[in-house]
């Protein structure tokens, strides 16, 4: 399978995401490689500072992290025709440092609601305040 092949698949996953416009599109379309790994080949290791995403096309990613006790903890098991690697790391770096798993869980909530909080500005910046906005 080729780069070319996988584009539309890429691009109607990101849509589900976040709709880009078509330049917008065209720059990220142009930064994609299209890279395969083998059995027990890691994407990103803890303490690497994450440079890319990675979109399964074909197999199964297993998202994991270890404590410093040695011990393994699954995060997800990512499937075909989704995203893997850390985003946040991207956008905020040194997240894949928790090993800690209570740590971890508390990192993660506070990710997701910031991230709930971006979704929610954005969407009050697409559509305005409404009629139940508190300013006329």
């Amino acid at each position: 399978m080729s780069l070319t092949d996988l584009l539309p698949e890429v691009r109607a996953a990101l849509d589900r995401l976040v709709r880009l416009s078509e330049p917008a599109w065209q720059s990220f379309a142009a930064k994609l490689r299209l890279r395969s790994l083998s059995d027990g080949e890691y994407f990103l290791r803890a303490g690497q500072p994450a440079e890319q995403i990675a979109f399964v096309a074909s197999g199964v990613v297993r998202e994991y992290f270890i404590t410093a006790q040695g011990s393994e903890y699954n995060k997800a098991f990512v499937l075909p025709g989704s995203f893997s690697g850390s985003l946040y790391d991207l956008l905020m770096g040194g997240f894949w440092n928790v090993s800690d798993p209570i740590q971890h869980h508390v990192q993660m909530a506070h990710f997701i609601k910031n991230v709930s909080m971006i979704g929610g500005a954005l969407i009050i910046l697409h559509f305005g305040s409404g009629p139940l906005s508190l300013w006329p």
